[in-house]
């Protein structure tokens, strides 16, 4: 059984107290996974449209909660006065899986897209709102914002990183080739 957002946040919000800065911290939250056959929070009740399925619904309600959630760790470093030194960056791994949530016909496809936002970047980050990124792209886009230089750079690309060299052929190439890259590593004594 894992832990919900709550208490992972919680967890957080007291590790972060104590820790010397400057420190990274990832929370990886659970309660938005599938399978959606339950709330977590059976508090939270909305007025869906008759056509939603209860999965769909499910998915809704814990999505509320999790953001909650979100709100409630960025209060506590406000409060704590760790939040105006903070980079802050919330991202999905993944889209909702149209599979799972039995969709109604009306809502047959939803968004492959996943959110990212970034909170008290250092640097602009002046990408469209509208481009396409992965989760692999965070680690080198945060070593950019923190000016920390390394030979290893991950597999993603940094948000950062200007259109000519992205659209480079070795950066396409390694953009290709990036999930057979990562089972390399996953996979070897890399």
């Amino acid at each position: 059984m894992w832990l919900n957002d709550e208490q992972i946040f919680d967890l957080a919000k007291n590790k972060d107290i104590n820790t010397t800065q400057p420190f990274l911290s990832v929370i990886l939250t659970s309660s938005t996974h599938s399978p959606y056959n339950q709330t977590i929070d059976n508090h939270i009740t909305f007025d869906f449209p008759s056509d939603y399925s209860n999965e769909l619904k499910n998915y809704l309600i814990n999505l509320h909660y999790t953001d909650k959630q979100i709100g409630n760790y960025i209060l506590s470093l406000k409060e704590n006065n760790l939040y105006n030194n903070s980079i802050i960056i919330i991202v999905s791994d993944h889209e909702a899986h149209d599979s799972y949530l039995n969709l109604p016909p009306t809502l047959k496809h939803i968004t492959k897209e996943i959110p990212l936002y970034i909170i008290n970047s250092p640097v602009k980050v002046t990408r469209a709102s509208n481009d396409t990124i992965k989760q692999s792209d965070i680690f080198p886009t945060l070593l950019d914002l923190t000016g920390i230089h390394s030979s290893w750079r991950g597999v993603g690309q940094s948000l950062l990183l200007p259109d000519s060299l992205a659209n480079s052929p070795h950066e396409l190439l390694r953009r290709e080739k990036a999930q057979e890259i990562s089972e390399i590593i996953i996979h070897s004594d890399y």
